[in-house]
């Protein structure tokens, strides 16, 4: 499981790299293009070295297939003049963990700006935890939880903390019913709660926590299917902005938040009710899913989630590559 996620975290990263790298190879001709080599940036390039060439083919195939989408987007990446610079850059995972889900971000003379979030073969928007001293609702959404949350929570944990360090394969331990389901029930409970107090700052909140304080384009790499997904969140507008002279090809609407929930509970599946994902369905098209597992071999005293965004605003376009 840990090295599955390893793998993936290389891949991401070697994703990010052939992203820039399609971005200056596609405008160093027109424009004077600075590649920022932060740390961020030596480690993407350092894991896509290591790639098979096979495995680097269609990394820099789908880039520059998103970048030929986002151009036709963007007017900003086909108007320039002889003074403009483009700067390119890579951004720490620290960034993401503040609130800016952007990997790489372009810069035309300080004065425009925009950012793409990577995903080589995966979709998730975030990975959060629960644990015992993570407020989730003052951390996802400035809205403090409450104490029954904590105690409801703290029961699970305290098991685990008994077990901590234990492999799970190597304990008689129902997952499911003794961690996954009271956690995830005990989640619902106090969102729900929340809801009904501060009403529609809940959903509201909960999806600009889950796509940053920043407008971003989402560059979705599916290897097997040989193609490319890009999508626009434009959520405050600043996206697809026109110059002086060029209009772009498309024009991106701004979207709206959700304002209401409809529904959370567990989702269903071909086999029947989840065991460990909950959905979430607001209006205006959200829809949401939390995956709780355990994210390791071995205990530990938090649980991480996988959220994904299910269902989204028509105003959010999809437009595919093939590779």
């Amino acid at each position: 499981m840990e090295g599955e996620m390893a793998k993936q975290t290389q891949n991401g990263k070697a994703f990010e790299f052939a992203c820039l790298d399609a971005i200056s190879k596609r405008y160093k001709d027109q424009v004077f293009v600075l590649r920022e080599k932060s740390a961020a940036y030596e480690t993407a390039k350092k894991f896509f070295d290591e790639l098979e060439d096979v495995h680097k083919s269609v990394l820099i195939s789908g880039s520059e297939k998103g970048v030929e989408i986002l151009e036709r987007l963007e007017a900003n990446l086909i108007d320039f003049t002889e003074e403009d610079k483009l700067k390119l850059s890579i951004q720490a995972d620290a960034k993401g963990q503040s609130g800016d889900v952007r990997d790489i971000i372009i810069q035309k003379n300080e004065k425009w700006e925009i950012g793409i979030s990577a995903k080589h073969n995966h979709e998730a928007v975030k990975h959060s935890r629960l644990s015992p001293t993570i407020d989730f609702g003052d951390k996802w959404m400035s809205l403090n939880c409450s104490e029954q949350y904590f105690d409801e929570i703290n029961v699970v944990f305290e098991q685990l903390e008994e077990l901590k360090g234990i492999e799970w394969n190597n304990i008689n331990l129902n997952k499911v019913n003794v961690v996954y389901k009271p956690l995830l029930n005990a989640f619902k409970k106090e969102t729900m709660r929340l809801y009904e107090q501060y009403g529609e700052e809940v959903p509201k909140r909960l999806v600009r926590y889950l796509l940053g304080e920043f407008d971003f384009y989402k560059f979705i790499l599916d290897v097997n299917k040989r193609m490319i997904r890009v999508n626009a969140y434009n959520l405050d507008g600043s996206l697809n902005k026109k110059t002086k002279n060029i209009k772009s090809e498309y024009n991106l609407s701004k979207v709206k938040l959700p304002t209401k929930i409809y529904y959370f509970d567990y989702a269903e599946n071909s086999n029947g009710i989840s065991d460990n994902t909950m959905e979430l369905i607001c209006n205006n098209g959200w829809q949401i899913s939390f995956r709780i597992h355990s994210a390791s071999s071995k205990i530990e005293t938090s649980m991480k989630f996988d959220v994904k965004l299910i269902g989204v605003p028509v105003d959010i376009p999809t437009f595919i590559g093939i590779i």
